[in-house]
């Protein structure tokens, strides 16, 4: 596996990365675990709007994307970034 690919790396990252202050990154990682969570609740993971995240909404821009390392991350279990 390649960085790129392996979503350690952008925990790893993310926990890492001075660009952020403490309180988004934990922002950041509490959302990516409500995320990856529902993505294993069996019930959930059958209903599209637990498999997708839309870039627009006010939580994911001012949780998420204020860390690139999370956008990765998800790229990197699956997620797939469309228009």
């Amino acid at each position: 596996s390649t960085p790129s690919t392996t979503p350690g790396f952008h925990l790893q990252d993310l926990v890492l990365d001075s660009a952020t202050t403490s309180e988004q990154k934990t922002n950041c990682l509490k959302l990516m675990k409500v995320v990856v969570k529902n993505l294993f609740d069996s019930d959930k993971n059958k209903d599209e709007k637990y498999r997708q995240l839309k870039l627009d909404n006010q939580k994911v821009r001012d949780k998420l994307l204020t860390c690139k390392s999370a956008v990765d991350y998800l790229k990197a279990i699956g997620f797939v970034e469309t228009t």
